[in-house]
C-alpha cells in the first residue's frame, strides 16, 4: 500500500508541475480600450513587448473589451478612464500606463 501511495503522490506532483508550467492557474486578465484611445494602443504595444521578452505571459488569457462595442459589459465595471486592467475581479491599472505598469499586470495575473 505505501508504494501504491508514493506513486499516487509523485502523479500528483508531475500533474500541479504540468498545470503551473501551462499557465492553467493563472488568472484573467479582462482590458477595458477604446479604439480611438492613443493610450490603449501604447498598452496594447507594452503587452508585444512583453509576450516578446517572456513567452510565459502568452499563457495569460487576456479579454479585450472596447467599451464602445460593448457597453453593456464596461458598464458592469467600476472605471473611468482607459485602458484599465482588472486581474480576476480587481481592478489593478487605470489611466495611462507604462511598461512597467502593464509588466506589474501581468505579474499579478501569474500570481
Amino acid at each position: 500500500m505505501r508504494a501504491a501511495g508514493l506513486h499516487s503522490s509523485r502523479i500528483v506532483v508531475i500533474l500541479l508541475t504540468i498545470i503551473y508550467e501551462k499557465g492553467v492557474t493563472m488568472k484573467k486578465i479582462t482590458l477595458f480600450v477604446m479604439a480611438s484611445c492613443p493610450y490603449c494602443r501604447e498598452a496594447l504595444r507594452y503587452m508585444d513587448q512583453l509576450y516578446k521578452t517572456d513567452k510565459r505571459y502568452l499563457d495569460i488569457p487576456v479579454e479585450k473589451i472596447d467599451e464602445n462595442r460593448n457597453p453593456e459589459i464596461a458598464n458592469r465595471y467600476d472605471y473611468y478612464y482607459v485602458p484599465t486592467f482588472y486581474v480576476g475581479d480587481r481592478k489593478v491599472h487605470e489611466g495611462a500606463a507604462s511598461l512597467e505598469a502593464v509588466k506589474r499586470v501581468f505579474d499579478e495575473a501569474m500570481k
